[in-house]
């Protein structure tokens, strides 16, 4: 048991971070732009980040001598300053080969543009050099994390003015959130048996013996009466609380405690030993998450112990959304098992299907089965969805108030944003949807106090922890004190509301709709190919007849595709039903999947296996892999790939989606598709307009070429040309 403190000394600091002054919002000074539009903006926020850095080291002990002496202006010096420059300016020529991030034509990953106070900030924090792992190293970027942290806290929707406070802190990415995330689980759901160890085999806890707990089910019996199926599932705020009503209730001094979760805990003793001597008869702990979960779960399983065997996945259902029947399954198979539920996992946006799973529903699920005795953490890993909860938060400061984004979240996914405040953990990544630069991801805790379970505390770093630090409670130690600067000075700029984040995401909302949009109407009835969107039109999700499906492709590609945004938005405000179409379209959020087909004289083609080359090749010639000679990238477009996997997504997801696309199912075989991802705010409103359907017809005569070099290369007879 540990608590963080927090020093007075930093307390100044963290009111001046707090005031919050009413400022101008202007979305098109936050970045620089494809064609560096704002230079000269990006210059001057340089020049006094580097100004800034001169004038403080100056600052400090100004009398002290310098290092340079003034024969050492010699010409040698002039030549390595020279070739420093000769260098720096070899490796801009060699990086003008990267992928162009920040163009219109980058719709590929979770990546774009990142913000111009995003870069200052980093720039100002890295010249300082604070390293994060411990508050004297680090007095002012320590306090600043902590404030981004509660900024971060706020906007996900927990409540920072509780008690205990919620918590977060910034990290180097999602992975180490989610590892960090899983291994307080696992200390957590332990506790409550470590504990009620010490209580029956230390005699300097026999106070402790009759004091209650209540149990998951609601019924109140004393610790050491309980089983230990009972202590492992104690509600998670009940165990969080235990080692407080240990010293308020049963008066075991907080270091007796401390001392006795040091001497035997799962995280002292390792989850092997502390299984063979207090659960001999308990069967493995699991955490289960949606079949569609990232990697870093299993990196987390292996990491804490419990074994990539234990790491359950949860079927998904079409949209690939975890299955709240096939959740209940497993709750259901693991109680009767008796074995521990470590953690829930619900993911806020897949990275590759974009889907948000039903969080609101997995809470409740939890209330069910908490009233039959079992308990688990629910994380929600928002690293790529986080952002997007600002589009639920008003601005109630600053001269402009709360604005509206230009195109809202379904409902479906607003429930499940508005049920974020419930989860215990949360996963958000500042260099995702926050435009941060690399790396700035972020955990965030319901419960100030549930840091302190995975708290390793070295003296000679944290001197026992009087002073407030992030290290202690982080899977990383030492960590740059830059992302932290990043996050604070691009929140001062965009704040994380509907004002700032809020409208800029809102933005890309309505941009992935109208890219929707524009991908599904791209096929006509002479063209060789076809393209199926993994999230169906709206029509065919509600059971249409294929007459039905293509009238209201035909009214989107009228009436959303071709418009002008002012037109386009003029229309949505006087037509409610082509609103509420306009709002059924596309992905959960802004990562968009398709796979095309091809057509040839025999009609559609039926063979998976030359679907999947098709895709491929469409891939191929819409990325880079290698640019040895550094050339600027010759692609016109550039898009990301991946595939549905029986072993992941089901064969029935898949034989789903395979039908859907005209072809034959077949058994074990993956279905390879296409992704682009939204997260360009000004692409349909660009100086020239909307440069959708320049895409689109970029992408159109790659797919032309590549179905005609498949059909030639296999021998098969292409489609008669259209004689219009």
């Amino acid at each position: 048991m540990r608590k963080r403190a927090q020093s007075d000394s930093i307390d100044g600091i963290l009111r001046d971070l707090g005031e919050d002054a009413p400022r101008p919002i202007a979305p098109e000074a936050w970045f620089l732009g494809g064609n560096a539009e704002n230079a000269d903006l990006l210059g001057a926020l340089l020049t006094e980040a580097l100004a800034g850095h001169v004038k403080n080291r100056q600052a400090y002990a100004p009398k002290d001598p310098d290092f340079l002496y003034d024969e050492d202006r010699n010409a040698d010096f002039a030549k390595t300053s020279d070739e420093m420059l000769v260098s720096l300016k070899d490796l801009n020529d060699k990086l003008k080969g990267s992928i162009p991030l920040s163009s219109f034509r980058n719709q590929s990953h979770m990546y774009w543009d990142i913000t111009l106070p995003g870069i200052a900030g980093y720039v100002a924090g890295m010249l300082h050099n604070q390293n994060q792992a411990a508050a004297e190293a680090s007095p002012v970027t320590t306090a600043i994390e902590y404030f981004v942290g509660q900024q971060l806290c706020t906007m996900l929707g927990y409540d920072t003015d509780a008690v205990p406070k919620p918590w977060g802190h910034i990290t180097a990415g999602g992975t180490i959130a989610n590892v960090e995330a899983a291994w307080a689980a696992r200390n957590l759901r332990f506790q409550a048996v470590a504990l009620a160890h010490t209580i029956k085999t230390n005699v300097d806890f026999v106070d402790a013996r009759n004091l209650t707990v209540k149990t998951c089910d609601g019924r109140r019996m004393a610790i050491s009466r309980l089983s230990d199926w009972e202590l492992i599932n104690i509600a998670v705020d009940d165990m969080l609380d235990l080692p407080h009503r240990l010293e308020s209730a049963a008066g075991i001094p907080e270091e007796a405690i401390a001392a006795a979760l040091d001497t035997f805990s799962v995280q002292a003793t390792g989850l092997l030993d502390f299984y063979s001597k207090a659960l001999p008869k308990t069967a493995a702990p699991v955490v289960l998450v949606p079949a569609t979960a990232h990697y870093s779960w299993a990196r987390a399983c292996g990491i804490m112990g419990v074994g990539l065997s234990q790491m359950i996945p949860i079927a998904v259902d079409h949209d690939g959304r975890m299955s709240t029947v096939a959740l209940r399954a497993a709750l259901s198979r693991f109680q009767t098992e008796k074995r521990p539920v470590l953690m829930v996992v619900a993911v806020m946006g897949t990275t590759t299907e974009s889907a948000v799973d039903p969080l609101a529903d997995i809470l409740d699920i939890r209330d069910e089965y908490r009233e039959t005795g079992l308990d688990f953490v629910v994380h929600a890993d928002a690293a790529w969805g986080g952002y997007f909860a600002s589009i639920l938060r008003p601005a109630t400061k600053g001269p402009f108030g709360a604005t509206s984004p230009l195109a809202p979240m379904s409902n479906y996914v607003v429930r499940q944003f508005e049920a974020l405040g419930e989860a215990d953990t949360i996963t958000v990544d500042p260099h995702k949807a926050g435009f941060i630069p690399y790396p700035a991801g972020a955990l965030c805790y319901r419960s100030g106090i549930m840091p302190g379970l995975i708290t390793v505390v070295a003296d000679i770093v944290y001197h026992g922890g009087d002073a407030m630090t992030m290290g202690a409670c982080a899977l990383a130690g030492s960590s740059p004190g830059a992302s932290s600067t990043a996050v604070y000075l691009s929140h001062q700029a965009i704040p994380p509301n509907q004002m700032g984040y809020g409208d800029l995401l809102g933005r890309c909302l309505f941009n992935a709709k109208r890219f929707y949009a524009a991908l599904v109407t791209m096929a006509k009835d002479n063209d060789p190919f076809v393209l199926v969107p993994f999230k169906p039109l709206p029509a065919e999700r509600a059971g249409k007849t294929s007459i039905e499906i293509a009238e209201q492709c035909a009214l989107i590609d009228d009436q959303i595709v071709g418009l002008k945004n002012e037109v386009l938005k003029q229309k949505l405000h006087d037509d409610a039903a082509l609103k509420e179409l306009f709002d059924e379209l596309g992905p959960d959020l802004t990562v968009f999947n398709y796979a095309f087909n091809f057509r040839t004289a025999e009609g559609i083609n039926a063979d998976l296996n030359l679907m999947n080359e098709l895709n491929t090749s469409i891939f191929n010639a819409c990325s880079i892999q290698k640019n040895e000679k550094y050339e600027v990238p010759p692609q016109q477009i550039f898009l990301t790939a991946h595939s549905f996997d029986p072993r992941m997504h089901g064969q029935d997801f898949c034989d789903h989606f395979t039908a859907r696309a005209g072809a034959t199912p077949i058994a074990g075989e993956k279905i390879d598709y296409l992704v682009s991802t939204m997260q360009n705010p000004w692409i349909t409103n660009t100086s020239r307009g909307n440069f959708i359907p320049n895409l689109r017809d970029i992408l159109r005569h790659i797919v032309q070429n590549e179905v005609a070099t498949i059909v030639h290369r296999h021998g098969l007879t292409p489609m008669p040309k259209s004689k219009s």
